[in-house]
């Protein structure tokens, strides 16, 4: 059989095995074992590899890599390559250690990440090594729930956000996953083709399109990656147009080009303009200029005139041309998942001039349900290069503390406005105990040692004071991002309800200081904060926020993204696609937006209609969206409510979410609350009836807070997404009374 093609390119996932030659053991010892660790960590270093899962075995090892370079042949060279000499120099041998070629199978991350790590580290036991996970210390599996540190290149972040948003409940409920993992069947069974592992969709993307064309994008994709960004920076003295090549080889975004130089992404753009421009005119000279004439060939004099025309026609073109005509051929990227982030920012431009007009006077509170672009909003202001504004961006989702709260708001200072912290630490008495100065402190080590710096547990207050003054003193246009504050204080909440009063208390008052002209707060919260707020007598100390509710997408707006994402792919599609489309999806979150234009597009190229319709869209929707790619994230919706509500409103959710996803037509509040009480009346603990209304209304405003639900204009509740609520009735719903 011949060999699977490698198949490589930026943001691809494998799972990788290596084994001993002849099946003789790879590691002998301990230290061979901390060695090839050694190995591994100075190859991620290198190639910017990102560890998901590992564990090391006896005679071969597995490895779970992310490479956002796309460059895994190269890593895997040095990995074995290193780790042999290694161990060839230790005991005095020569020759092969492993056994041929290590096998790469290619994984899709949203579907198949999650299985994988569990069986990755559940091999010892599989292999009768040990009966306990946690006696294995050579696997990711003890850093992942907290019993040894994990190395700076193991991503444990995203694994356990799957689970939960809290590390400690998020471990509690990864360490269930992986002993429900126990004798299941391996993931590796369903590898197709030698080397591809994901569902119908992801196969047919990389394996059902002609060999040729896979080699030809392959082989794209090796041109693309062979240098980094630093070696174009390197390579091309001048920075213009060592963006434009770096833009121009494929491999990279505007963004991503313009956050490694220090730019903003319109200056790339210019960059790659300028640069087809000279490419293109100085090819067309050279052309003329390499012919050699003769006044008696009336042939080259032909030529000649005809190339000096193309080079006129060439200049006068390029020069006349507006940049979206020239970038015409440049396709916007699909964001499914992540946040949306400079040019991919899409929606709610003008949103962002209200937030900005907001902010001249006010600190604002921005109000949105959860996923649906509150934090690419946020970003959209991090990464304005034109902003009046110092922006430093702080997500105080897993923080608990005030002490975590101010100590991480001085290291995000740190992280986005380094020269401003230099600037503002000068006399600071907190960074008289930290030796070295702040520039010559890694970000690693930064926290570490400021959390040191002082006893924080008693001097939170003063602190905090102390950065509000040396802000305000540096005369500075400062703008602080925090995002999803309604999670900090609910674990403050938990702890402590006097913690929280205390926190919130100073933080108005830092928020409020008549002297703070320059200094601006956004605030990112869910609608519930206010509720969550008010349960405890606490909404006064929010109340200087200007409320900004995030708007939904309309349907213009809509409209013009479907056009603008299949446009620049042309692909030609009916009237009726559109408005099936928001149809089918209901009020438009960003993520399912992109998802279901992403699939549309998938389909256009795997079945090659004549043009899209709203049949094409109806049968995306039933076979992507409710089947396998999407299910994770839809998912999510469902199990957050065992994750986040309290266990007295877990089960009346889910019976109002039922009713709902089985009506057509909405239901009136009065017949939720009736069913409410049906609920409430197989409990142990009876409400009374006032209070069974307001627990009621509460929960309700929850629901529409998590944007499950809201009131139409009928005065009825229904599902706001027909997505969801398609995909709830499918799978969740209770048919019984």
């Amino acid at each position: 059989m011949a060999r699977p093609l490698r198949i490589e390119f930026t943001g691809a996932l494998y799972h990788v095995t290596s084994r001993g030659q002849w099946q003789e053991d790879i590691f002998l010892n301990d230290e061979d074992r901390n060695n090839w660790l050694a190995v591994l960590e100075k190859v991620c270093s290198r190639f910017n590899w990102v560890v998901h899962a590992y564990c090391q075995m006896t005679n071969h090892y597995h490895l779970v890599v992310e490479t956002p370079d796309g460059n895994l042949s190269l890593g895997m060279r040095q990995l074995n390559g290193q780790y042999t000499q290694r161990f060839n120099r230790r005991y005095g041998y020569a020759g092969h250690l492993f056994q041929g070629r290590y096998k790469a199978i290619l994984v899709q991350k949203d579907s198949y990440l999650l299985e994988l790590s569990r069986y990755v580290v559940l091999n010892p036991i599989r292999a009768g090594m040990v009966e306990r996970l946690i006696d294995w210390p050579w696997s990711s599996y003890p850093s992942v729930i907290g019993k040894t540190p994990p190395p700076e290149w193991l991503d444990t972040d995203w694994l356990l956000s799957q689970f939960a948003k809290y590390r400690k409940t998020a471990i509690k409920h990864y360490q269930q996953f992986i002993i429900e993992g126990k004798g299941l069947a391996s993931p590796l069974t369903g590898v197709r083709h030698q080397l591809l592992l994901g569902d119908d969709a992801f196969i047919q993307q990389y394996q059902k399109e002609k060999p040729e064309k896979l080699r030809e994008v392959s082989k794209a994709h090796r041109r693309s990656l062979a240098l980094t960004l630093l070696q174009y920076q390197k390579k091309y003295p001048n920075r213009n147009e060592a963006m434009a090549r770096a833009y121009l080889s494929g491999a990279y975004t505007m963004a991503a080009i313009g956050e490694h130089f220090g730019v903003h992404y319109m200056t790339v753009s210019r960059a790659v303009r300028q640069l087809v421009r000279t490419d293109h005119i100085g090819f067309l000279v050279k052309a003329v200029s390499g012919l050699k004439l003769s006044n008696k060939n009336v042939t080259q004099q032909k030529k000649l005139l005809k190339l000096m025309g193309c080079v006129l026609f060439s200049c006068a073109t390029l020069l006349l041309l507006k940049p979206n005509t020239l970038m015409s051929t440049i396709q916007t990227d699909f964001i499914v998942g992540g946040v949306a982030r400079n040019s991919d920012f899409y929606f709610r431009k003008s949103f962002v001039d209200d937030i900005l007009d907001s902010l001249k006077k006010d600190n604002v509170l921005l109000l949105a349900p959860r996923r649906t672009g509150k934090t690419s909003v946020m970003y959209y202001l991090l990464d304005d290069s034109e902003s009046r504004f110092k922006v430093i961006h702080l997500n105080v989702e897993d923080l608990e503390t005030p002490v975590e709260f101010y100590l991480s708001l001085i290291d995000a200072i740190n992280e986005h406005q380094p020269a401003y912290l230099k600037k503002i630490s000068t006399s600071w008495s907190l960074f008289k105990n930290i030796s070295g100065s702040v520039e010559e402190i890694s970000f690693m080590d930064f926290k570490v040692k400021l959390k040191k710096a002082s006893n924080w547990e008693k001097h939170w207050k003063e602190i905090a004071q102390q950065l509000l003054d040396k802000v305000i003193n540096s005369d500075e246009s400062i703008l602080f991002l925090i995002d999803e504050l309604p999670d900090m204080l609910a674990a403050m909440a938990e702890k402590s309800e006097e913690t929280l009063k205390g926190f919130l208390h100073q933080f108005k008052k830092v928020r409020t200081n008549p002297k703070a002209t320059k200094v601006r707060w956004l605030v990112g919260g869910s609608v519930n904060i206010r509720g969550t707020l008010n349960e405890f007598g606490m909404l006064n100390l929010i109340n200087d926020l200007k409320i900004e509710p995030l708007p939904v997408i309309t349907k213009e707006e809509m409209a013009e993204f479907v056009e603008k994402m299949l446009g620049e792919r042309e692909v030609k599609y009916s009237r009726t696609l559109i408005p099936q489309i928001y149809k089918l999806l209901g009020e438009p979150i960003p993520y399912f937006l992109q998802l279901f234009t992403q699939e549309l597009f998938r389909y256009w190229r795997r079945e090659n209609p004549e043009e899209l319709n709203a049949e094409h869209a109806d049968h995306v929707f039933q076979h992507a969206l409710l089947g396998e790619v999407a299910h994770d994230k839809l998912q999510h919706y469902y199990s957050r409510i065992k994750l986040y509500y309290p266990e007295d409103e877990q089960e009346a959710a889910y019976a109002l979410l039922d009713k709902l996803s089985l009506s057509d037509s909405g239901i009136s509040e009065k017949t939720l609350f009736i069913q409410y009480q049906k609920v409430q009346a197989t409990q142990s603990e009876q409400q009374s009836p006032r209070t069974q209304q307001q627990a009621f209304k509460y929960l309700l405003l929850k629901l529409e807070s998590d944007f499950y639900v809201s009131k139409q204009n009928d005065e009825k509740y229904q599902f706001n997404s027909y997505l969801l609520k398609t995909w709830w009735r499918k799978n969740w719903a209770y048919i019984g009374e």
